[in-house]
């Protein structure tokens, strides 16, 4: 596959590719959960719930990072 620039996307680490800023999948999936749905999975982009957050909040702290990985933990040994 070729880029926009001429670019060859697979030998090239720099190889770069739009975000787009629609978040209408993520305001479907949003809205049917709300409802107790579950929304198709063909509808959603998991892209478009990228889009609907901000993305410049700082980075967490190691202690942060640890009781997540453990909450993680917990939740999956729950199933």
């Amino acid at each position: 596959m070729t880029g926009a620039t001429g670019t060859e996307v697979r030998r090239s680490e720099r190889s770069r590719f739009a975000l787009d800023v629609d978040t209408a999948s993520y305001d479907y999936a949003r809205r049917l959960l709300k409802e107790g749905q579950r929304p198709e999975p063909a509808r959603i982009r998991p892209e478009e719930f990228v889009n609907s957050f901000r993305q410049d909040y700082p980075e967490p702290s190691d202690a942060a990072v640890r009781e997540l990985a453990g909450l993680v933990g917990r939740a999956a040994s729950l199933r």
